[in-house]
C-alpha cells in the first residue's frame, strides 16, 4: 500500500473545512469514520489510534479534521465527503455548498512591473526554499530535461535547495531573456492549483515584490 498522503489541501478545500470547522467538529463521530479513511489510505494506523484515542467524541472530531486540513491536493478531501455523506448527508451538503471568495487568487497576482523583470540567481536561491513535494513536475512544466534533472539531483541531493537553486538557474540561462518573472509565476501557479507541486506562494510572490523594488 503507497503512503498516505500528506501536505495542504488545495485552497479551496482547506477554506470549506475551516469555515465548517466547528460543526463537523460538533456532529461528527470519528470512530464510524477511521476505519473507512483508513481502508481508503486517506489515514494510516498511527492517525487511527490517535483519533481513537482521544477522551471525547469532540476531541476524536477535531483530531480527524486536523488530520484532513493535512490531507494533501489530491483525492483525499473527496473521498472525506463521501465517507461522511453516508452519516452526515446534511452536513456534507453544507460542506459542498460553502462559498469560498476569490481573495487569495487575487492575492497572488504579481503586477506588471514585476512580470517583466528577469529571474535573478539570487531569487532563485530564494525560491528554492519554498518549493516542496513535486519539484520534478515544476521543472519538467519550465522546459527542463528529465537528464539535467537527474544530474543535479545526482550531484546535489533529491529535492535540496541546491539542487533546486541550480536548476532553477539553469532554466534562466536556457531561457535567455525571457526567463522574467512573467514566464516563471504562471507556471507555479499552476502547478499549485492543480496539486502537483507543493509551493508556498505568498511565500514566492513576497521574495519576487521584495527583491525586484531593490
Amino acid at each position: 500500500m503507497a503512503p498516505v498522503q500528506r501536505g495542504k489541501l488545495k485552497w479551496e478545500d482547506e477554506q470549506k473545512i475551516r469555515k465548517n470547522y466547528n460543526d463537523i467538529c460538533k456532529n461528527i463521530e470519528s470512530q464510524d469514520l477511521t476505519p473507512q479513511l483508513f481502508a481508503q489510505n486517506v489515514i494510516n494506523e498511527d492517525d487511527k489510534d490517535v483519533i481513537n484515542s482521544k477522551a471525547t467524541r469532540r476531541e476524536r472530531a477535531e483530531a480527524l479534521a486536523d488530520r484532513m486540513l493535512n490531507a494533501g491536493k489530491g483525492d483525499n478531501f473527496q473521498i472525506f465527503l463521501n465517507i461522511l455523506k453516508e452519516e452526515y448527508t446534511d452536513l456534507v451538503e453544507q460542506i459542498e455548498s460553502t462559498e469560498v471568495s476569490d481573495d487569495k487568487k487575487e492575492d497572488l497576482q504579481l503586477p506588471d512591473s514585476v512580470l517583466s523583470l528577469p529571474v535573478t540567481d539570487k531569487h532563485a536561491s530564494r525560491v528554492s526554499g519554498y518549493i516542496g513535494k513535486g519539484w520534478r513536475h515544476l521543472m519538467i512544466e519550465l522546459g527542463l530535461s528529465p537528464i539535467k534533472i537527474d544530474r543535479e539531483s545526482g550531484q546535489h541531493g533529491e529535492g535540496t535547495t541546491t539542487t533546486l537553486t541550480n536548476l532553477i538557474i539553469q532554466w534562466r540561462r536556457q531561457t535567455g531573456k525571457a526567463a522574467t518573472w512573467g514566464r516563471i509565476w504562471p507556471v507555479m501557479v499552476t502547478v499549485t492549483d492543480q496539486g502537483h507541486t507543493d509551493i508556498d506562494l505568498p511565500a514566492v510572490r513576497t521574495v519576487a515584490l521584495m527583491e525586484s523594488a531593490r
